[in-house]
């Protein structure tokens, strides 16, 4: 079930932001979603400066439209500074993927820092937000990673003088797991339902992640290479075809857009994927 969006609680009651092209923008919709809805207005500008600062003129405008006396975050505080930084065009250079997982920890930021000065931010602070989320240290991790890359982009911008996350330890994930040797791989394509080895085999000689080999379709191929744009970067790359990757695309029903399909011939979604993948590991034949 698809994740709802977090508000973004640095921008007044009943105003939205949405992404188009590579920009954003800010309309003003009272009560949306419910049976009071009032009319969709769109804000023109942004609610913040590259300086962090309101946007006077914004927040004029929305205040005509909700006849309120709502004020802007105060400038130098975490809300001023996590709507600058989304505003700027360093964050809207990051790949997808990677923006709508760092919305994620600046709505968390927001939660439990956004009143607080911005140059008041020690390593003391940083320690006791990464440990918060101690019980999943990845997603600490990231937090982090998240926390220190805006802080940074703040620093020449005059918001502060140094990175209080500069010598913040990761937090200890774990091994990982172990890749297969080619032993393995050999017997995943001697026992392994065709479907599963087919999957295998793209990412295996594409190089590519999950989500982008289960995004590849058949146009994607033209004159021994296969496009890819990659789901976390945005990037679009071009790859050769593997002298192993055509023999094994050469016997793959075309089923669906994708090369890659369920065995009901449809695309794989990741969820299914994972299941399908997850049982047959756990088949006898597969305990090598």
């Amino acid at each position: 079930m698809p994740r709802r969006r977090k508000a973004r609680s640095s921008l007044p009651p009943h105003v939205h932001a949405v992404i188009a092209r590579g920009r954003e923008y800010f309309y003003y919709h009272p009560n949306r979603g419910t049976r009071l809805k009032g009319p969709r207005t769109r804000i023109p500008g942004l609610p913040f400066n590259v300086d962090g600062g309101p946007n006077a003129d914004w927040w004029a405008a929305y205040r005509r439209l909700a006849g309120t006396e709502e004020q802007a975050p105060a400038a130098g505080t975490l809300f001023a500074l996590i709507a600058a930084y989304k505003s700027s065009p360093e964050w809207h250079e990051l790949g997808v993927r990677t923006r709508a997982e760092w919305s994620r920890d600046l709505a968390r930021i927001e939660k439990v820092w956004g009143h607080l000065a911005v140059a008041g931010v020690e390593p003391k602070h940083v320690f006791k937000l990464r440990d918060r989320y101690a019980d999943t240290p990845a997603a600490a991790n990231n937090l982090i990673k998240c926390l220190s890359a805006m802080i940074t982009w703040s620093i020449p911008r005059g918001w502060r003088t140094h990175n209080p996350c500069a010598h913040i330890k990761k937090l200890k994930i774990g091994t990982g797991y172990a890749p297969w040797d080619w032993n393995d791989i050999d017997h995943f394509r001697k026992h392994a339902r065709a479907d599963l080895w087919h999957a295998a085999a793209l990412a295996l000689y594409s190089g590519q992640r999950l989500s982008d080999v289960l995004n590849m379709r058949w146009n994607d191929i033209e004159n021994g290479l296969i496009a890819v744009v990659q789901s976390k970067t945005g990037k679009r790359l071009w790859i050769p075809l593997h002298v192993q990757l055509r023999a094994v695309l050469a016997v793959i029903p075309r089923q669906s857009v994708t090369i890659l399909a369920s065995r009901r011939g449809k695309p794989w979604t990741a969820m299914g994927f994972k299941a399908s993948w997850a049982s047959e590991l756990n088949r006898p034949e597969m305990m090598n």
